[in-house]
This record gives structure tokens, C-alpha cells and sequence, in this order.
């Protein structure tokens, strides 16, 4: 990761933070659904707030966990 990465990275964990959610990854994220069992509106709200790259990535992992659930039911 070059220097301009890695400041874009710090400025976004930073903004993330400032937000008052505290939550700026996707595992985290996941995490505190499962401690908090948020309503679907605050879940949403907190979604939006992580940034670009770890909201991708829980739709890739979504995807392939469909994509898991879909081949098991093939067996």
C-alpha cells in the first residue's frame, strides 16, 4: 500500500470514528449486529457510515455465502 493509501485509509477510519458509530470495518460491522440485533433502519444507517471498500466487502460475502447455501441445496 502505497503512502496516498494509507492516508486515505486513516482519514477514512478517522471520519468513522467521529461519526459516534465507532464500527469502520466490515467484521465489525458484523459483530455488532450479532451482540445488538439492531432494527433493520439503524443497521442500514450504519452500513452507509463504513466506507466504500468494507461495504464491498460484506456484499462479496454475502454473495458467497448465497453462493454456498445454493450449492448445498444442489447436494
Amino acid at each position: 500500500m502505497d503512502r496516498y493509501e494509507q492516508a486515505f485509509y486513516a482519514e477514512e477510519r478517522k471520519r468513522n470514528r467521529s461519526d459516534g458509530t465507532g464500527i469502520s470495518s466490515a467484521i465489525e460491522f458484523v459483530i455488532w449486529v450479532d451482540q445488538f440485533d439492531p432494527d433493520e433502519k439503524t443497521m442500514a444507517m450504519y452500513l452507509h457510515n463504513l466506507p466504500e471498500t468494507e461495504q464491498q466487502r460484506l456484499k462479496n460475502a454475502v454473495a458467497k455465502i448465497k453462493s454456498m447455501k445454493g450449492n448445498q441445496d444442489n447436494d
